[in-house]
């Protein structure tokens, strides 16, 4: 969710390492009823409530629509085996991407991937994007 909630903020850090945000809120809520077996009837009620107006148009919240716009070096990883974020949603990204913008596939995991190889990519984009430059006073010792 935080990955989503960067896009939609439509501000930007100086680099951003987005770990497998959703595409639009509509397919995530989707997705994670189809994985509970929760009858999509469910969404009539919610469609209800939204004309009291409590509730935003999920089909307007859309984090994929900002990724073609994005002007700071930007890492999406996804997991091979994320239940939430199929392939189709990672192919959708990837058609989506900015210039300044990469995606990476883990190699293994699923949504809760936060193993070894995550850390290393994540390790390396930060010290490859995010490095102070060289000759920097907060650099020197100050002894």
């Amino acid at each position: 969710m935080g990955a989503a909630a960067y896009l939609l903020s439509r501000e930007e850090a100086d680099a951003a390492l987005l770990d497998s945000p959703y595409d639009t809120l509509e397919a995530a809520i989707h997705a994670r009823l189809d994985l509970f077996r929760v009858p999509r009837r469910v969404l009539e009620g919610r469609r209800r409530l939204r004309d009291h107006a409590r509730f935003p148009e999920t089909h307007a919240v859309r984090p994929l629509d900002r990724v073609p716009h994005l002007l700071c070096p930007t890492l999406f990883l996804f997991a091979p085996r994320d239940l939430w974020l199929g392939p189709e949603v990672r192919a959708r990204f990837t058609q989506a991407l900015a210039p300044a913008s990469t995606l990476e596939l883990l190699a293994r995991g699923g949504h809760q991937h936060l193993h070894e190889e995550w850390r290393q990519r994540a390790l390396r984009f930060v010290d490859e994007r995010l490095a102070a430059p060289r000759g920097n006073p907060a650099n020197r010792d100050r002894g």
